[in-house]
C-alpha cells in the first residue's frame, strides 16, 4: 500500500482535525464564565455594589462601627465610626462566596460573603475582624441568647494569599456551640464576654484534632448571620486561625 501526494494531504488534514477536536475537550472548551479549576460559576463583583453596614473588632479587641461601599470590583470608602479612613480597593474573586482584597495602603483583606450575597465576614491581614451587611438599618438592640441557633455556611483558612473553604455547620444551645466541616468537630463555649451594643460573644474552644483557643462571634443587623473566628493557642495569626461565615437556618 502507498499514498499519493494528495491522499497523504487528506490523512494529514483528518488527523490534525481529530487532534484538535481532543484537545479542546480536554481544555474544556471555550470560557463560559466559570472558574475552570473547580467548575463553579465566580459570582460577578457588581453583584456586590452598595453599602454594607456592621461592626469591627480591632487588633487591641476594641470595637468599632463599620460601613464600607463597593463600586463594581472597587472598595470605593471605608468608615471605622463615621471617620472616611481614606482607603480604597480592589476585590478578586478567589470562590464564589470569597473575595481577596488588595487595600490602597498596601492591607491584604479578605471577604466571606454568604450564598445571598447580603452579609459578609471581614478580617484584614493586620487582625481587624467583623461583621458586615448589605444595605443595613438602625442600630440593632442584641441579646445575649441571640446567637443560640443553628448555622451554616463556610470556613476558610487564609494567608491572604491563598485561600481554603469548606462547608461548615454549627449549633448553639445556651451559649455553647458545636460545630463541624473538613472532617473536625469543634465545640465552643460562649459564655464569656458578651458586649451587647456590638452583638459579639467571647469564647474558648477545643476541636477533635486537639486544638484549643479563643474564638469571637459576631452578629449582623438583622441577626441573621455571624461571623466568627477560632484562633489556636499555640500558633500565630493568621495561619493558626479558621474564618466563618454562618446563616441562620
Amino acid at each position: 500500500m502507498y499514498f499519493t501526494c494528495s491522499r497523504f494531504r487528506r490523512v494529514l488534514r483528518l488527523f490534525t482535525l481529530t487532534l484538535a477536536f481532543i484537545l479542546l475537550n480536554a481544555c474544556g472548551g471555550g470560557g463560559n464564565g466559570s472558574d475552570r479549576a473547580t467548575r463553579t460559576v465566580v459570582t460577578p463583583p457588581q453583584q456586590l455594589d452598595g453599602t454594607w453596614a456592621g461592626n469591627l473588632e480591632d487588633p487591641a479587641g476594641l470595637l468599632h462601627n463599620l460601613r464600607i461601599t463597593v463600586n463594581g470590583n472597587t472598595l470605593s470608602q471605608l468608615l471605622i465610626d463615621g471617620v472616611d479612613q481614606g482607603l480604597t480597593g480592589t476585590l478578586t474573586a478567589q470562590s464564589t462566596t470569597t473575595y481577596a482584597v488588595l487595600l490602597s495602603d498596601s492591607t491584604k483583606a479578605m471577604f466571606i460573603f454568604d450564598a445571598a450575597l447580603q452579609h459578609a465576614t471581614f478580617v484584614d491581614d493586620s487582625f481587624n475582624f467583623g461583621v458586615v451587611e448589605k444595605n443595613a438599618i438602625g442600630s440593632p438592640i442584641f441579646a445575649i441568647d441571640d446567637v443560640n441557633a443553628s448555622w451554616s455556611g463556610t470556613t476558610v483558612m487564609t494567608d491572604f494569599a491563598t485561600f481554603t473553604g469548606f462547608a461548615s455547620t454549627a449549633s448553639c444551645v445556651t451559649l455553647q456551640c458545636t460545630a463541624s466541616g473538613n472532617g473536625v468537630t469543634t465545640t465552643i463555649d460562649l459564655t464569656g464576654t458578651f458586649v451587647i451594643a456590638f452583638g459579639q460573644w467571647n469564647g474558648t474552644f477545643s476541636n477533635s484534632n486537639g486544638d484549643v483557643g479563643a474564638s469571637v462571634v459576631m452578629l449582623s443587623a438583622d441577626k441573621q448571620f455571624v461571623a466568627t473566628y477560632d484562633c489556636n493557642n499555640t500558633g500565630v495569626f493568621p495561619d493558626a486561625c479558621e474564618f466563618s461565615a454562618w446563616v441562620r437556618q
